[in-house]
């Protein structure tokens, strides 16, 4: 069975951002989405500059356009305009982000499992998907700390995160509450 140090479930912007930080912090990760990339998604393909400014790499590959004047009407008559120094909004298509972001998580030396579906977890630290099973590995206190300042947890941690937005909560019943003692659960999206 693979074992990993943090297992990433959701291949989003949160999901990919963070196996992309945890890998370049040396942390053996896997990422995971039942989709297969590109896919779409029912997304507006806005990047507001405090998202972009988030990320540890540029978007600029996957930036489509700029967005930099924001205007106001009403009734189709009187309208206003206001033009910013810098751009509001960069605008992109989800399916071409989404990809980038992977690609960069991989690059950066976590593995990616697209179209893998998870369909069970087990506190003991693995995770069941349609095609296997992986485990977490049980950290060193130093390394856990060193990237998710988990102090209270002893000297062993346990990491799986759920970057599954919305779809999150159809992960909760697959994990059975109270049997993650000293392990950490993130979800994020």
């Amino acid at each position: 069975m693979p074992r990993y140090d943090a297992i990433v479930v959701g291949a989003g912007p949160a999901g990919s951002t963070t196996a992309y930080r945890l890998a370049r912090a040396g942390a053996r990760v896997c990422l995971i989405d039942r989709a297969r990339f590109p896919r779409d998604k029912p997304c507006g393909g806005g990047l507001t500059l405090r998202a972009v400014r988030e990320l540890p790499f540029s978007v600029e590959p996957v930036v489509e356009d700029r967005v930099d004047t924001l205007e106001l009407g009403l009734r189709y008559r009187r309208r206003w305009s206001r033009r910013a120094d810098e751009p509001l909004v960069l605008m992109t298509q989800r399916r071409r982000l989404d990809a980038f972001l992977a690609e960069q998580a991989s690059a950066a030396g976590a593995e990616f499992r697209e179209g893998s579906k998870v369909t069970g977890v087990d506190p003991a630290g693995s995770v069941t998907l349609d095609g296997g099973r992986l485990a977490v590995s049980l950290l060193p206190h130093s390394l856990a700390q060193s990237y998710a300042r988990l102090e209270p947890y002893g000297f062993m941690v346990v990491i799986l995160l759920l970057a599954t937005g919305v779809l999150g909560t159809l992960m909760l019943p697959l994990l059975r509450a109270g049997e993650y003692a000293i392990r950490l659960l993130l979800q994020l999206g």
